[in-house]
């Protein structure tokens, strides 16, 4: 088969602009362009908080490899994680935390 002898591919006619009184003024095709904008928004939004807990994640294991090499202190770490994921290790005692724990 040669090059010439394929045809295009059809498309169908695009009606033309319709206002809709139910859209508050927009037609279909803007509010699906509007709804379109906004799920890319939040894909983009959601892939952004996906990374953000990926590095979360490996800031807790280098702290905690940091820790089993003895890099640094447990006080250390837990101040460490402390910064990057606030609230995650506060249910440790302090004393426990620092060593001075009966």
């Amino acid at each position: 088969m040669s090059l010439e002898s394929v045809k295009p591919p059809t498309v169908r006619p695009v009606d033309g602009l319709r206002n809709s009184a139910g859209c508050g003024g927009l037609n279909n095709s803007q509010h699906n362009e509007a709804n379109q904008d906004r799920q890319e928004c939040v894909l983009a939004t959601l892939r952004s908080a996906n990374l953000r807990v990926r590095l979360i994640d490996n800031e807790i294991a280098v702290a905690g490899t940091a820790l089993e090499c003895g890099l640094v202190s447990p006080k250390i770490a837990l101040e460490r994680v402390e910064d990057v994921a606030p609230g995650c290790v506060r249910y440790l005692p302090i004393p426990f935390a620092e060593g001075n724990a009966a």
